[in-house]
């Protein structure tokens, strides 16, 4: 390629301090030993450094990327250039010598369609906004999670989220949360978020299925709840003794993947996690601390078992049964009994006295 009337451009010389993975004097002595005639695979051997990095150094002109050990950034007019020079014939390598771009980066461009920002005009001129937003919705999650009067409505949304719900991300950024429920559940989480960040959203009929969604577009409340479902510490640390974030998590639990039977004057209260051995044991800690006393079962093979003369029905589920009398006295009421019409009068007169932690 020659003919073409373009040289190889030379190495660009490291800056003098020192940084990144390699020190200045072991990419001046590379070079040195590849001047004497050394081979690359040789200098690899000597200096325990990667063929694949002395390439890059002594071949293709792009040693300050690894040396400076970050991420060089290009600009459109680099991407151009490189496009011309590959239409025009020439070859990957012979387009890194040339430029003095790696490799990897020529052939992203030319082969597989790939294009670097306009850092000119997107990375320089946006950056510090885009820091700027970063920072108020850090701000902003981390004061919903040290806000106490906001810490129960919080606690009963995670608990609502990671029973019967669902946090989206794409590409690492928080998309929505997405909760699946009766209407009247999603009703009642729609207040939830109201108490939390001041506005509602729209409950809508999921798509072919018997059930309603809602989507909570709000990031720092995202946030807030991803923070909450990777650390169950803080969890046990604001309701091991606080008694109303308590009540409010067991009832998040109980509305998502919990139910209610009613024997007559037996009523009960069931809660069941599908392989989740800490919300099932945490929750009846949690219950033994306000006086219930929950009984703990595991169904498999889809055996119907008595449990305190309750018949239960389920398969390869953790659970534990209470009755429905302390728990709606105690914790506070909940959808799976509100939504009942054959409720027992004794139940409706404990309704009536209970009071609800997330009002």
């Amino acid at each position: 390629m020659g003919g073409h009337g373009v040289t190889p451009s030379s190495s660009p010389e490291p800056p003098e301090e020192v940084g990144g993975k390699y020190s200045r004097e072991i990419y001046l002595k590379a070079k040195e030993l590849y001047s004497k005639g050394y081979s690359i695979k040789e200098i690899s051997e000597m200096l325990d450094i990667p063929i694949w990095t002395l390439k890059d150094w002594l071949l293709y002109g792009a040693g300050y990327k690894k040396y400076l050990g970050q991420e060089r950034r290009y600009s459109l007019k680099e991407y151009y250039k490189v496009r011309e020079l590959y239409r025009k014939g020439y070859k990957v390598a012979e387009i890194c010598r040339v430029t003095g771009i790696p490799r990897h980066t020529v052939r992203e461009w030319v082969k597989r369609g790939k294009r670097p920002k306009d850092n000119e005009t997107i990375m320089v001129k946006y950056f510090s906004e885009i820091v700027t937003k970063m920072k108020k919705y850090k701000r902003d999650y981390l004061e919903l999670l040290n806000d106490p009067e906001k810490l129960p409505y919080l606690l009963y949304l995670y608990g609502a989220v990671i029973t019967d719900g669902c946090i989206y991300f794409h590409n690492g950024r928080f998309k929505y949360i997405e909760i699946t429920g009766e209407k009247i559940f999603l009703e009642r989480v729609n207040n939830v978020v109201f108490k939390i960040i001041g506005r509602t959203y729209g409950i809508f009929r999921a798509y072919n299925a018997d059930c309603h969604r809602i989507r909570i577009y709000d990031k720092s409340l995202g946030l807030a709840l991803h923070q909450l479902k990777n650390n169950f510490k803080f969890i046990i640390r604001v309701s091991k003794d606080n008694m109303l974030n308590a009540r409010a998590f067991l009832l998040g639990l109980i509305d998502g993947d919990g139910s209610f039977t009613n024997k007559g004057k037996r009523c009960y209260i069931i809660f069941r996690k599908t392989k989740h051995w800490f919300l099932v044991s945490y929750s009846a800690y949690l219950l033994r601390r306000l006086g219930i006393k929950p009984r703990f079962a595991v169904k498999k093979g889809g055996r119907i078992h008595v449990i305190r003369g309750v018949m239960v029905k389920d398969r390869d589920r953790f659970m534990w049964v209470c009755r429905a009398e302390p728990f709606l006295s105690r914790v506070g009421p909940t959808i799976k009994v509100l939504k009942r019409d054959d409720i027992p009068e004794h139940i409706r007169n404990i309704l009536e006295r209970a009071d609800n932690p997330i009002k």
